[in-house]
């Protein structure tokens, strides 16, 4: 009788240990790919109390403040996933197009490549800090060379996500895109 206890017992209990190991790993399966809107991903982001495992609208950053962004991945060990690229690129909507002048010639701004070198941006081992010092006009003063940049509006407390902050994993095809909106001091 003792025995039958016993195996009624281990039974139950393996039961339950079952059960809590299949509801942590969906847990982790809906953190990883936000609440099963994106694919899984292998890294995440960490700013401040921020956790950002997915593309993200609307992060609000103030102007000359310095932020670290911490990248870290539940998979590290099995993916060994540490190596990641930063990058600035323009947010191309509706209402982000627009058309500038470059020594009176007009631009469009969706044709930009690259704005990243208008960004302090400090990469390290498993993260990396990142500061904006310059409005939209001065950093496409930059990326042409010294040009004369005319007609640009001022993407500071605009309100509008111009540019995207793009962290893209080297072993991997997954990135996270983060739209910012950049505020005053």
């Amino acid at each position: 009788m003792a025995k039958k206890k016993n195996s009624k017992f281990a039974t139950i209990l393996s039961l339950m240990v079952i059960l809590v190991l299949v509801v942590g790993f969906v847990g982790l399966l809906i953190f990883f790919t936000d609440n099963f809107d994106t694919d899984l991903k292998q890294f995440y982001l960490r700013c401040g109390n921020d956790i950002i495992v997915a593309n993200r609208d609307d992060f609000s950053i103030k102007m000359n403040q310095e932020y670290k962004f911490e990248v870290g991945s539940e998979l590290e060990d099995l993916v060994g996933e540490t190596d990641y690229l930063v990058s600035v690129i323009p947010n191309i909507t509706s209402t982000t197009v627009f058309t500038f002048k470059v020594d009176d010639q007009p631009v469009d701004f969706e044709s930009v490549q690259s704005l990243t070198k208008g960004f302090d941006i400090n990469a390290y081992d498993g993260y990396f800090t990142f500061k904006a010092t310059k409005d939209l006009k001065d950093i496409l003063q930059m990326y042409y060379g010294g040009k004369t940049i005319t007609e640009c509006p001022t993407y500071v407390d605009s309100n509008l996500s111009y540019i995207s902050l793009v962290v893209q994993s080297k072993k991997s095809e997954d990135f996270i895109r983060i739209n910012l909106l950049l505020k005053s001091e």
